[in-house]
């Protein structure tokens, strides 16, 4: 049975801390609906995904569209580009469509994606997958925020939702997901995790 965690919340929240610290814990694969856009971007730029995930904001950008050369600032404003062009083309759910891809044919059970912050891309993973078998953690931390981000803090309404603070330590935050997790998908951590909460 394909269950899936989806990490919501700001730049710098602390959803990538939390998935470092739950890889001992848990038996997940780790996925993100940016991953298949970075794909598709380094393709058209002719590089791996690692040189444009390292590139994202040091390098200007061009691409040949419509014999015209189209320049960016940076990687970032030709990924933002690229995914308003997948948009137009194939319709406002097509990284949920290409994530869902990535889940089904997962050897793991249980996914977390870590950047999760489009309603319409997480609704089509939802209902693939089935509401009883996803969750949202809402991760808030003050001082981050959403602005000049395309995302936004998910609703209630797309599946079960829990809201945690990042106001302490990283195993404090990383220890409360995993409670929500273990509790609300039935899933047993591989290990006690000693920093876990009593």
């Amino acid at each position: 049975m394909t269950q899936v965690v989806f990490l919501n919340g700001p730049p710098r929240s602390g959803k990538d801390t939390v998935v470092r610290f739950l890889v001992p814990y848990l038996d997940f694969r780790h996925l993100k609906f940016a991953a298949p856009l970075k794909r598709g971007a380094a393709g058209f730029l002719d590089i791996s995904a690692s040189t444009l995930e390292h590139w994202k904001e040091k390098r200007p950008s061009a691409f040949l569209r419509n014999g015209s050369i189209m320049e960016y600032d940076s990687v970032r404003e030709h990924l933002i580009e690229y995914f308003v062009w997948l948009s137009y083309r194939y319709g406002d759910d097509i990284l949920g469509r290409l994530l869902w891809q990535d889940v089904r044919t997962s050897a793991k059970e249980l996914c977390i994606v870590s950047d999760s912050g489009k309603g319409n891309e997480v609704a089509y993973v939802v209902r693939q997958v089935g509401r009883g078998n996803c969750i949202i953690i809402r991760i808030h931390r003050k001082g981050c925020t959403f602005e000049g981000d395309n995302r936004e803090y998910l609703p209630d309404t797309l599946c079960k939702s829990f809201d945690l603070h990042n106001d302490n330590t990283h195993e404090q935050l990383a220890a409360f997901a995993l409670r929500i997790i273990a509790r609300e998908l039935g899933v047993t951590p591989i290990k006690e995790a000693h920093w876990a909460p009593t």
